[in-house]
């Protein structure tokens, strides 16, 4: 160790490292004359011009289509000094004539670069010879695999997070306006191909609920249209709820499926999202009610998240009934790839890592769900950009294909292929966030009582029902507004 003093800091080698502090002893910087030594671009930037460093092969999830059919694509990653007339040539055992794809002049420094090669139809050893006018190496041997043939479901929604973005009062109304955006945008492309066409699920029924009861009888006449047709799907859960909310309550939150029905609006998806665990008694009661799916768009955050990749699943209630689960990633996990709100391409790379992600965690099917919304925000409106995005990639890619759509649509899918595979899991789904009701101990308490209370007051009702008593007019109303005023407790904003 030798220390000295330069221009006001103090140097102190160890061996091959310089440690810079400025003299009150804060830490400035280091550098190591390791890593410069073997770095001679750095010192000698001639000796390495036109110079091949190295050179890496990276499979990616693309297949493109192309005049000559489809081609795989896959990504050279290359060290040079800079290259002229570059040429990658691909050959493999067997094969009469290498594949070989012009890569023009590549500046110094590393690049990456798409090299569009004929579908591998099994694993195969290849050997690259890369090639300019100043050098050429030989570079093997990789493993070219075939590509999965992916198929995303793309499911846009807003998120219910009453009074997270505005006040509560301004809530309801917010969500009339996403119903009627949806709505019209489902007009605005009629003429798409199916898969870009616009496609809205409603994430929760209460919106869904009051808007047949205050909408225009037009409007209401469109929405039924467009359920009828696929494009829009009317969910089961009337808001995200937290643990606080009692069986009897949750048992009451389902009430709108059966008007639903009534009106011939089927539901068979429950969606939650954000919160991160469900009431097991949901099995039960959605079962029952003719609900054969949950999708649980889990939101990790302070919390340990069940599975270690996307996971669907048959849940079991202690009961034995058992609805399809779908433990999917976090409800806005598409919206890292989509264009957000305004019109834009897919971004390729990041579409790339969330596939590599998937094959890397042993994910076992070539096809998800992933939710999104239009803007990137919860209480979003919903967005266009994706049709005309979704359009333009699958106009130029063969895979992975990608489509807008609702989300039983993949649950579908997983029910008519894969539902003898499925796990089986016989165990609660604990909600991790419920330590927050305890910022509300008193209101949480009065919520608690007023669920009991209510219990006792419906089986009365029931109990003078049976005997031949008139239920006051009125009365099943009133019981009606408590019940949502508590559920509105419940829900996971806590008191919203």
């Amino acid at each position: 160790m030798n220390p000295e003093t330069k221009a006001g800091r103090t140097i102190v080698r160890f061996g091959g490292i310089s440690v810079i502090v400025v003299l009150g002893g804060f830490l400035l910087g280091f550098f190591t004359n390791v890593f410069m030594d073997r770095t001679p671009a750095v010192r000698n930037p001639a000796a390495w011009k036109g110079k091949i460093s190295s050179f890496q092969l990276q499979l990616t999830p693309f297949v493109r289509k192309t005049s000559e059919g489809p081609r795989q694509l896959l990504t050279a990653v290359i060290k040079s000094g800079g290259l002229r007339n570059a040429v990658c040539r691909i050959s493999k055992a067997g094969q009469l004539k290498p594949v070989s794809i012009s890569l023009g002049d590549l500046p110094p420094g590393v690049q990456q670069v798409a090299l569009p090669v004929p579908v591998a139809l099994g694993d195969d050893s290849v050997q690259i010879v890369l090639e300019s006018e100043s050098d050429s190496k030989v570079f093997g041997n990789f493993l070219l695999k075939p590509p999965k043939k992916w198929q995303l479901f793309l499911v846009q929604h807003t998120h219910t997070d009453i009074g997270y973005t505005k006040s509560q009062d301004e809530m309801l109304a917010e969500y009339f306006r996403h119903i009627d955006y949806a709505l019209d945008y489902c007009d605005r492309t009629d003429g798409y191909p199916d898969d870009a066409k616009f496609r809205w699920t409603c994430e929760t029924s209460w919106a869904v609920r009051e808007y047949l009861q205050r909408r225009p009888a037009s409007q209401i006449d469109r929405l039924k249209r467009r359920i009828r047709e696929g494009r829009i799907e009317v969910t089961g859960m009337l808001l995200n709820l937290s643990e606080v909310a009692s069986e009897n309550a949750i048992a009451a939150s389902l009430q709108p499926i059966r008007e639903f029905k009534k009106l011939g609006i089927p539901v068979v998806t429950a969606m939650q999202n954000d919160v991160n665990g469900a009431a097991w008694s949901l099995v039960d009661y959605l079962g029952d009610a003719g609900v054969r799916y949950l999708t649980m768009g889990v939101n990790k955050t302070r919390s340990i998240l069940p599975f270690d990749r996307p996971t669907v699943f048959w849940w079991e209630s202690p009961s034995g009934k058992r609805i399809i689960a779908f433990r999917a990633d976090h409800y806005m996990r598409a919206d890292a790839f989509l264009p957000a709100g305004s019109p834009g391409p897919i971004g390729e790379q990041e579409l790339r890592d969330y596939l590599t992600e998937l094959e890397g965690k042993k994910y076992p099917f070539d096809c998800i769900a992933v939710q999104y919304m239009g803007y990137p925000t919860d209480n979003s409106p919903p967005a266009l950009s994706a049709c005309d995005a979704v359009k333009k990639w699958n106009e130029t890619y063969l895979y992975p294909k990608l489509r807008l759509a609702t989300a039983r649509e993949f649950l579908d899918d997983i029910a008519s292929h894969h539902a003898t595979e499925l796990p089986v899991y016989r165990a609660a789904w604990p909600d991790w966030w419920t330590d927050g009701v305890g910022s509300a101990a008193r209101e949480t308490g009065a919520t608690r009582s007023v669920h009991a209370g209510l219990q006792e007051t419906e089986g009365l009702f029931a109990m003078a029902s049976l005997l031949g008593a008139k239920v006051r007019p009125g009365a099943l109303a009133q019981i009606a507004a408590v019940q949502d005023a508590v559920l509105f407790y419940d829900e996971h904003t806590y008191g919203a």
